[in-house]
């Protein structure tokens, strides 16, 4: 009520303490009169800290002709003082093997991964689980690697773990090398005979080979 004599009034708002991570939100008040109305919003903040999310492990191995696939868990925990999150937590998963590796594999050709993205929901559970599957094939490529990281529509803080590394150990043997047969006649003297001899690896390389 808006005394007789005065413009304006003050009331009070208080926020509810709780240990949930919340995002921010907005209160919305309104004010009606029999010839008067109007409105305005109050941001509410955020002061349980942020969620942390990583992988639970730096590292796993899976030989190329296993048949099977690595299960790699993300983990979802609080700060302290918080016991969960509110509303969905969104968290994308990519490749990033080619900036974070020195033999890296190649997502859709050395391998494959799923989910790509998910959602903690509000209330549980605390863990996802990501399955990394190596892609056989009959190349020659030595043991490489498949370095999962959190992309940017992730929306928490990021743990010590926060890339997990697949050694995708190769099952093809080194490539084997033919000579193949070649007749020359002999030159005259102080003539040079220059002889093509070819030489054919039996399984196509990803490295080059070199040959003595």
């Amino acid at each position: 009520t808006v005394a007789a004599g005065q413009r304006s009034a003050s009331f009070a708002i208080t926020g509810v303490q709780d240990t949930l991570i919340d995002p921010t939100e907005t209160v919305i008040i309104a004010a009606t009169s029999p010839a008067h109305s109007g409105q305005t919003s109050l941001a509410v903040g955020v002061d349980d800290g942020a969620p942390i999310v990583g992988f639970a492990v730096a590292s796993s191995s899976i030989a190329e002709d296993s048949g099977g696939s690595v299960v790699v868990d993300v983990d979802l925990r609080m700060p302290a003082g918080a016991t969960g999150i509110s509303a969905p937590l969104p968290v994308v998963i990519e490749d990033v093997s080619q900036f974070q590796s020195a033999i890296p594999a190649t997502s859709g050709n050395d391998f494959t991964f799923s989910p790509a993205s998910f959602s903690f929901p509000a209330g549980g559970p605390s863990t996802f689980q990501v399955t990394v599957t190596p892609v056989d094939d009959i190349v020659r490529e030595g043991s490489e690697e498949a370095v999962l990281g959190f992309g940017s529509g992730t929306l928490a803080l990021q743990s010590t773990f926060f890339q997990h590394i697949v050694t995708i150990t190769d099952d093809e043997p080194l490539p084997q090398v033919s000579v193949a047969d070649t007749q020359v006649n002999e030159g005259n003297l102080g003539t040079d005979v220059q002889v093509d001899i070819a030489v054919t690896l039996d399984r196509v390389s990803a490295k080059s080979t070199q040959v003595q």
